[in-house]
């Protein structure tokens, strides 16, 4: 995965209280990241992270609403929110 879906990965797994569940190993020359954990652990951590990402596409979008935010910023998030989404894979 990304370095950027990895840190919120690992934002997530703090939240939860389980940020020692998981190992993080950085690829060498490749701004990507394994992630190891058991398969539910990093499902909930991803549901999570999508969830707070959400949440600040949310306030993006509010503050594009109230003439204060930035566009960039918003399809840079929605673009977060979607990596994360892919994260999940193919539901059954």
């Amino acid at each position: 995965m990304s370095a950027a879906q990895a840190a919120a990965l690992g934002e997530a797994l703090l939240h939860m209280h389980r940020a020692d569940a998981v190992r993080q190993r950085p690829l060498s020359g490749e701004d990507a990241v394994e992630v190891t954990g058991t398969s539910a652990l990093l499902r909930e951590a991803t549901l999570v992270a999508i969830d707070e990402a959400g949440e600040r596409l949310s306030r993006l979008c509010t503050a594009l609403l109230r003439g204060e935010g930035s566009r960039a910023e918003a399809v840079a998030q929605v673009g977060a929110v979607r990596g994360l989404l892919d994260l999940l894979g193919e539901e059954p």
